[in-house]
């Protein structure tokens, strides 16, 4: 059973401190002279998302290009162990696709989650880009990024491009006003990154 102790904040509120399992437990957060220690350390961290961003794509197969039109639409999962300090290794899975020209992007592998700034990349690795014919060629000039913005009150933003001898797709700008660089704000989606 968990014991839960209240602490007291004036006017401002109440905090609640875990305590351990035992009954004579101190809580946690009463260990120190010095205030409130409480730590909140989630055993494993994850990023997901999935949504539409302003992007486009080419595939140099057909000379099929998309600069703008629906946007691309992408997805991610990633999760790893939580080690308290930024960034996180994490695993999993990006991919990206453009209704419009077919052509589809997908990473798998090792990603960083910064926790306190709730986003993720990968800075540039390899990943394969697919033809809607079934071209799929592999390439190391793919990066990601995404930052889970509404954890603060802004928009959720993403960064993703990559190219190979087969086509390309992107969704980026110029900006730089977020942990992603170069990000664009969601057309729709959802990121959740922590």
């Amino acid at each position: 059973m968990r014991y839960l102790t209240l602490v007291s904040l004036g006017c401002v509120g109440a905090l609640i401190v875990g305590c351990d399992n035992r009954t004579d437990a101190v809580p946690t957060a009463l260990k120190s002279g010095d205030g409130i220690l409480a730590s909140a350390v989630a055993a494993t961290v994850s990023a997901r998302g999935v949504g539409v961003a302003p992007g486009g794509s080419c595939n140099f197969l057909t000379g099929v290009c998309n600069n703008g039109g629906r946007g691309v639409m992408f997805h991610f999962s990633y999760t790893g162990t939580n080690t308290g300090t930024d960034p996180v290794a994490v695993t999993g899975t990006w991919t990206a696709s453009d209704p419009l020209t077919g052509i589809e992007l997908q990473f798998t592998g090792d990603a960083y989650l910064f926790v306190a700034a709730h986003a993720l990349g990968n800075g540039v690795a390899a990943c394969t880009i697919t033809t809607p014919d079934g071209t799929t060629l592999p390439t190391n000039n793919c990066y990601f990024c995404a930052h889970d913005g509404a954890a603060n009150g802004a928009v959720d933003q993403v960064a993703f491009a990559g190219g190979a001898n087969n086509g390309s797709l992107q969704a980026q700008s110029n900006l730089a006003t977020t942990p992603c660089g170069g990000a664009v704000g969601l057309a729709s989606g959802n990121l959740h990154i922590d």
